[in-house]
């Protein structure tokens, strides 16, 4: 009986392999969907010319020349997902550091239990 997938999302098998390649090497991934992809929509065509501005988050400020900004304080999430609680999802971090991390410590615990 099949299961019955988180988010009522769909399931695709994507290989990458040729139909002649040994079993061991036939490599494939597993796609999770909101619609099968028969049902996407057809590409729309873009000007020709994409923006070069930064369409995401504007840029973090750098620290004055005297200001010290260890690899802990320059730490910032740029985004997440899931539920930390069901130990599920991830996060995406970027740093900015211009100072040591004198007489501290940085430990990262994720996915442990």
């Amino acid at each position: 009986m099949p299961q019955k997938i988180k988010y009522d999302l769909y399931v695709e098998g994507l290989t990458g392999a040729s139909f002649v390649a040994p079993r061991a090497e036939n490599l494939s991934a597993w796609l999770y969907r909101m619609r099968p992809s028969v049902a996407h929509k057809g590409f729309r065509k873009l000007p020709p010319t994409p923006d070069p501005h930064q369409l995401a988050w504007h840029p973090f400020d750098i620290p004055s020349g005297l200001k010290k900004v260890d690899f802990v304080q320059g730490l910032k999430t740029i985004a997440g997902n899931g539920d930390p609680t069901l130990h599920e999802g991830l996060a995406i971090h970027m740093y900015l550091a211009n100072a040591s991390m004198e007489k501290k410590a940085f430990c990262n615990n994720d996915g442990t239990c």
